[in-house]
C-alpha cells in the first residue's frame, strides 16, 4: 500500500543492511538514506517506498450486449485512479464513454442507445503513479442476439449455452460451423449445447479470460428470425465454441533436487502428458504459483525462519529478500539461489564438521484463468546447500585484521566474503569505565598459522582458494 494505492513491488533481491538485515526483516525504523553497498533503504525495500516497481496488468471481461441492453464494463482489477483511451477510440461514435476515474464503460445517460450491432476495440491505459502506466485492449460488441460472449468455453460442468436477443418476437434459430461440430447441437429457443463426438479444431481463439491455441472447436454463426414492422427479418451472429483438454495433472522430471548457493541446476520443464499435446488439442496451464515452507528449526534456537514469498507479476520466488527461483510462463522452473543467500546461512547453527542447508517444502500450482478448470498441483522439495563448510580447530596463531560487528553471524560473513581470510574467531573485549563494563565483540580473521612456512601458503584471489601446505 502506497499512498493509500496498492502498488505491485519487490524488493532489491539480496540487499542487506549495516547489520545484515533484508528489506522484509526492518520495519519504518530502518528506512534511511545511508547507503550500504550502494544502495539506502529508501531505495532498496518496498516498505520504505523503495524497490522495483511495476504496473498492475488488467482487463475487460470479453462480454458482448445485445441491442438495447446496457453497456456496463470495468477493468479488474482496478488498481489506478486516472484512466485513458487512445485518440482514435470510436466510443463518442457509439455514444458510449469511460469513466475516467474508474475506467468504467457505459452508455451515455442523456443519449439514445444505438439501434443497430457495432463492435468497437480501444486501448485503455491505466495511470498508477509516476512510471506506472499499463495498457490493454478492450473490445465492445452489440448484437440483435449474442451468447454472452465472442469465445464459448465448454467444459465438464459447462455443457450449454442460452441465447439472449434483443426485444420482439423471434423464430427459426440455425447454425452453421467450420469445421463441422456435430458435437454442438441448437434448440427451438436457440440454446446451445455440447455433446460427444468426432471435431475439428481451430488454429487460435482469444478471449478476455486467455488464448485457446489448436484446440478442438469451430468458427460457428447461429441465425434467427425477428419480428420487425410486420414482417420477419433474418439476424446472425458469430461466435467461436471450443472445447478444450485441459492436462489432467501436473508433474516435473524430478521432484526433489539439491542445489549449492551461488549455482544453478538444470531449468525443471513440466511433463506434457501424452494425449495432450498442443497438436491434439491439450490446455496447459497457464498461471504458475509456487508456495514453500521451510522445514525443521530454522536456525537452532527456535528463531522463526524468513518469510516466503512469490511474486505473480515477476514470477519470482524469494526466501526473506534473496531470489530461490524463477518460474516461466510455460511452467519452466529455474532454480538459482543468489550468493546473498550465504547472509542467512551464517546465522544458522551448525553441527562441527556439517554442511549447512535448508530444505524447501514446496507446492506448485497451475491453473486455467478464465475457465472453470479445477488448478492442478505437484510438490517440489529443494535443498538449498551451503557453498562453505565451517569447521572448528583449535592451534596457536596471531591476528592481522579485526572488525567490529554486533554479531557473530556478521563476523562469519565477513569473513566468508573476504578473500584473505581462512579463519576467524569471536570473542569479547572488556574495556574500563564509569559504571558497569561495556561489553564490545571482536571479529578477527585472517590468521597467520604457527608452524606454517612462509611461502607454503598460496591464495589464489579470483577464486579465493587457499592452499596450505604444513612443514616437517
Amino acid at each position: 500500500m502506497e499512498d493509500g494505492v496498492c502498488v505491485a513491488c519487490i524488493g532489491t533481491a539480496g540487499w542487506t543492511n549495516e547489520l545484515g538485515a533484508t528489506c522484509d526483516a526492518i520495519d519504518e525504523t530502518g528506512c534511511n538514506d545511508r547507503p550500504v553497498n550502494g544502495q539506502s533503504s529508501n531505495q532498496a525495500c518496498c516498505l520504505c517506498k523503495g524497490g522495483h516497481k511495476s504496473p498492475t496488468p488488467f482487463k475487460y471481461p470479453d462480454t458482448r450486449f445485445v441491442v438495447g441492453a446496457a453497456v456496463d464494463l470495468a477493468p479488474t482489477p482496478r488498481t489506478a485512479k486516472r484512466y485513458s483511451l487512445n485518440a482514435d477510440c470510436g466510443f463518442a461514435a457509439h455514444n458510449l464513454t469511460m469513466d475516467g476515474e474508474t475506467g468504467k464503460i457505459h452508455y451515455i445517460a442523456s443519449r439514445d442507445k444505438p439501434t443497430k450491432p457495432f463492435s468497437i476495440q480501444c486501448e485503455v491505459t491505466a495511470h498508477q503513479g509516476v512510471g506506472l502506466v499499463q495498457t490493454s485492449k478492450v473490445s465492445v460488441a452489440v448484437d440483435f442476439l449474442t451468447y454472452g460472449t465472442s469465445a464459448l468455453i465448454f467444459s465438464p460442468t459447462v455443457q450449454s449455452f442460452s441465447l439472449t436477443t434483443s426485444g420482439g418476437e423471434w423464430k427459426d434459430y440455425s447454425m452453421v460451423c467450420a469445421p463441422e461440430a456435430p458435437w454442438l447441437s441448437i434448440s427451438n429457443s436457440g440454446h446451445l449445447s455440447a455433446s460427444s463426438g468426432s471435431r475439428g479444431a481451430i488454429t487460435e481463439a482469444e478471449s478476455g479470460d486467455g488464448d485457446y491455441v489448436g484446440m478442438d472447436g469451430a468458427v460457428c454463426v447461429v441465425s434467427g428470425y425477428q419480428k420487425e414492422g410486420g414482417q420477419f427479418l433474418k439476424r446472425s451472429s458469430t461466435f467461436v465454441a471450443v472445447q478444450p483438454k485441459p492436462w489432467p495433472g501436473l508433474s516435473y522430471e524430478s521432484n526433489y533436487l539439491e542445489v549449492v548457493v551461488g549455482e544453478e541446476v538444470k531449468p525443471l520443464k513440466p511433463r506434457i502428458p501424452l494425449g495432450y499435446e498442443e497438436s491434439v488439442g491439450g490446455l496447459r496451464p497457464s498461471s504458475f504459483q509456487v508456495s514453500c515452507i521451510v522445514d525443521g528449526d530454522w536456525a537452532g534456537d527456535g528463531r522463526p525462519a524468513p518469510n516466503w514469498s512469490f511474486d505473480s507479476i515477476w514470477g519470482v520466488g524469494l526466501l526473506g529478500s534473496h531470489e530461490i527461483l524463477e518460474v516461466q510462463p510455460d511452467g519452466t522452473i529455474s532454480i538459482a539461489p543468489g550468493e546473498s543467500m550465504a547472509k542467512l546461512f551464517d546465522e544458522v547453527l551448525a553441527d562441527n564438521l556439517q554442511r549447512k542447508s535448508v530444505l524447501l517444502s514446496c507446492g506448485v500450482w497451475g491453473s486455467f484463468p478464465g475457465s472453470d478448470f479445477p488448478a492442478l498441483h505437484t510438490p517440489l522439495m529443494i535443498r538449498i546447500k551451503d557453498s562453505v563448510c565451517w569447521i572448528s580447530e583449535s592451534f596457536k596463531g596471531s591476528v592481522v585484521s579485526e572488525t567490529q560487528v554486533l554479531q557473530e553471524s556478521q563476523c562469519r560473513n565477513t569473513c566468508r566474503m573476504s578473500k584473505k581470510c581462512s579463519h576467524f574467531t569471536w570473542g569479547e573485549d572488556r574495556t574500563s569505565a564509569p559504571g558497569p563494563h561495556a561489553v564490545f565483540p571482536r571479529c578477527c580473521g585472517s590468521r597467520t598459522l604457527e608452524g606454517w612456512v612462509a611461502g607454503q601458503v598460496t591464495v589464489d584471489l579470483e577464486r579465493g582458494i587457499a592452499s596450505r601446505f604444513c612443514a616437517g
